[in-house]
């Protein structure tokens, strides 16, 4: 049961001293604001867990804002006051500022595609003819409110290209509010549907109505304020948003999301995360509830809507597919789902798939290499197509969208690709006659050429070949000296593919070298790889990025003191469990806007979305399992670990920053008396979310990660200058 007595007061002042550190900083040198403690010790199925922090947990309370803002400026401090952070600003500034287009969205005979342009704070939405005429911008988020401070976080067409419904985001908050522009005018409509999320397509087919993803309880007033129970509703232009009918929800529990079949008829619902229920309500007839269509959730399946032909619906499943397949369903009988499987399992794993008005058009891996294949509706396949290393990526908004995009009354497709060294041009794909083609390029300033990325295998601890990619200058010879990032997520079914930002992009010039390996719990190798990396067997993605650091130390592409591991978001568990096993083999560490505590994950608003990927801590066997590996329960008094950056978002409420404030206090805690430990910084992005805010703001928190990396790595920065 819960004991608690409270050593010290959450009253005490929070103090902050900092004082200026040389190269040779160690944990001693360094004033950190005090952080109380509780002695709170809970049994949990027979174990007694401390959880000294749990205080942290409530970011409502000025207490809490105090100790984080204190912390947030002792980084703030120190990054700013190291003689290379304004070389290595300039150039990151010079690497984000060109012109990079999206993949565009087709609708009616308009291409409508988010664009970053050098000049501008946040990307512009551009709309163009599909002949690639009369380009023009429609929406510029910066010339709305302060500098830099208003984002469009996600868009979305109407079928017939009359419309577009965009978010607009003010300084990261947790809210995004829904516009409606009618294109022929350039004037928006009077509705605006608050504190909204789009779904890829939100629109009836005549464009008379919209559906959105909400929250039932909502708290402007006080951004600390995590919003709760989403709902999904359908809004009828020029009608009030308070009389829009409720589709599904409140829910809880699980990920909401909605979409529009392709003939209008039905909503598809999606309720889970990697895991799915769908459901199918009719739109003509409103007052009937919504039906379960398929069951994937207790059978831990994912069933991804692609469109339909009347009552054939099309879906990517791992359902009895280790590697994904394709299947239709049957819906005309209403009882038991008719499913028969169009593209069946192979060696290859679907990654992507998408259905154009004729074909399949999917994204193969093998070897965690992708290339496209296209097919008919009847499974046959047509044509196979090469693309460059790097991910296939739509990336059309900052909400991640993944995979192709296109009108699905056309057979012609649409896709970013993100590698390293494909600079993230935009291609396009004929389906018919399986040709590929640059759409648009991109201007970057990174010279792509000068670079390579390519595969390499290593033999992890269980005696499995784990691919793994790795870009650095063409010619580099591998002499133990080179600084390595080494990008860690093993999660989700992510696939390890190198992606391009500034970041990696200033660390590859600076002679550095990137890394993805495809651990365990990424989908790169299909199901099973992935199932061999989840929940209880989440230890083995640990072990497997632990086996990748040592492989790149013994073939001599780094050392310990010149490698940094990072994770972002459920990679953190990963790279945190790392740096605990073994801190001597890591120089650093990044954890970006961080999971710690993963016994109470599943409290806080994002957390039961975890449950798939982590296991649900109020099972006891999952709960045992967690234990093994939460990184805050496992932070050692006195143990050694290498300096590290927590970098949580402050409207985060996927992965809140609660859990990079309880991380950042218990390394500090436990390294306190230590000699020679090394520093444990938060930085927190005030205004960013789980994807980092507006374009300023992950500038920013990069900017600031390069500076910490090449302070503590000892990274000659002279290439930048």
């Amino acid at each position: 049961m819960l004991k608690t007595s409270i050593k010290k007061t959450l009253s005490a002042l929070i103090l902050l001293a900092f004082a200026a550190c040389q190269r040779n900083e160690t944990q001693s040198n360094w004033a950190f604001p005090a952080t109380p403690r509780q002695s709170i010790e809970e049994n949990i199925f027979g174990k007694t867990v401390a959880d000294p922090y749990r205080w942290l947990e409530n970011l409502e309370s000025d207490s809490v804002r105090q100790w984080a803002k204190a912390q947030d400026e002792v980084t703030r401090s120190f990054l700013n006051g190291l003689p290379f952070k304004a070389p290595i600003s300039k150039r990151l500034q010079e690497l984000s500022n060109f012109a990079n287009p999206d993949a565009p969205v087709p609708a009616g005979d308009k291409l409508f595609y988010m664009e970053s342009r050098p000049g501008l704070d946040n990307p512009v939405l551009v709309i163009e003819n599909k002949d690639g005429s009369d380009s023009k911008i429609l929406i510029d988020p910066n010339q709305i409110g302060e500098k830099g401070s208003i984002s469009i976080r996600n868009f979305a067409p109407s079928p017939d290209g009359r419309y577009v419904a965009y978010l607009l985001n003010k300084s990261g908050s947790r809210y995004s509010d829904c516009y409606i522009r009618v294109i022929e005018t350039g004037q928006d409509l009077p509705d605006v549907l608050p504190a909204a999320a789009l779904s890829r397509y939100p629109w009836a087919k005549d464009a008379s109505a919209l559906l959105y993803q909400t929250f039932e309880t909502i708290n402007r007033t006080d951004e600390s304020f995590v919003p709760r129970d989403r709902i999904l509703k359908w809004h009828k232009l020029g009608t009030p948003t308070e009389s829009d009918q409720i589709i599904y929800g409140p829910i809880t529990e699980h990920r909401l999301s909605g979409q529009i079949s392709n003939d209008s008829e039905n909503i598809i619902i999606t309720i889970g995360s990697q895991n799915h229920d769908i459901y199918l309500k009719s739109i003509k007839d409103g007052q009937t509830p919504p039906q379960l269509l398929l069951a994937g959730l207790k059978q831990n399946t994912f069933f991804n809507y692609l469109g339909n032909d009347g009552v054939t619906y099309y879906f990517h499943t791992n359902q009895d597919a280790i590697n994904g397949k394709i299947i239709k369903v049957n819906i005309s009988n209403n009882s038991k789902a008719d499913i028969t499987t169009i593209i069946p399992d192979n060696e290859s794993v679907i990654r992507h798939a998408f259905l154009t008005k004729d074909f399949f058009v999917i994204e193969y891996l093998k070897d965690c290499l992708s290339s496209v294949a296209i097919f008919d509706k009847n499974g046959n396949a047509k044509h196979q197509i090469d693309t460059p290393i790097g991910l296939v990526w739509n990336n059309y908004t900052t909400s991640w969208q993944e995979g192709f995009t296109a009108d699905r009354q056309d057979n012609i497709t649409f896709f970013k690709n993100l590698g390293l060294t494909s600079g993230g041009s935009v291609y396009q794909i004929e389906a018919e006659t399986g040709k590929m083609s640059i759409f648009k390029r991109s201007g970057t300033s990174f010279q792509i050429d000068q670079y390579e990325t390519k595969v390499v295998y290593y033999m992890n601890s269980s005696g499995q070949k784990v691919p793994m990619f790795l870009t650095h200058k063409k010619g580099l010879k591998p002499n133990g000296k080179n600084p390595l990032l080494l990008f860690v997520y093993g999660a989700n079914g992510f696939t390890a593919i190198p992606f391009i930002n500034e970041k990696y992009a200033a660390f590859l010039e600076m002679g550095g070298i990137h890394a993805m390996p495809n651990i365990r719990g990424g989908g790169g190798l299909g199901d099973e790889w992935y199932k061999q990396g989840i929940k209880e067997n989440k230890p083995n993605g640990i072990q497997d990025a632990l086996d990748a650091a040592q492989w790149l130390i013994d073939n001599h592409y780094t050392s310990s003191e010149k490698m940094v591991v990072e994770g972002n978001s459920a990679g953190t568990v990963i790279a945190a469990g790392a740096v605990l096993k073994k801190p001597a083999l890591f120089g650093a560490a990044i954890l970006e806007v961080p999971l710690g505590d993963m016994i109470r994950h599943t409290r806080f608003i994002g957390g039961a979305g975890w449950i798939d990927e982590f296991g649900n801590p109020e099972v006891q066997s999952e709960f045992e399992a967690l234990y093994t590996y939460s990184p805050y329960h496992h932070i050692k008094n006195n143990q050694k670990h290498p300096p590290i950056l927590i970098a949580p978002g402050a409207q985060d409420f996927i992965a809140p920053p609660l859990h990079g404030y309880k991380l950042a206090a218990a390394f500090q805690h436990a390294y306190q008396n230590s000699k020679n430990a090394s520093p444990a910084l938060l930085r927190v992005n005030w205004g960013g979310d789980h994807a980092g805010g507006t374009a300023q703001l992950r500038s920013e928190e990069r900017i600031d990660e390069l500076v910490f990396l090449a302070h503590f790595l000892k990274i000659d920065i002279k290439a930048l200058q």
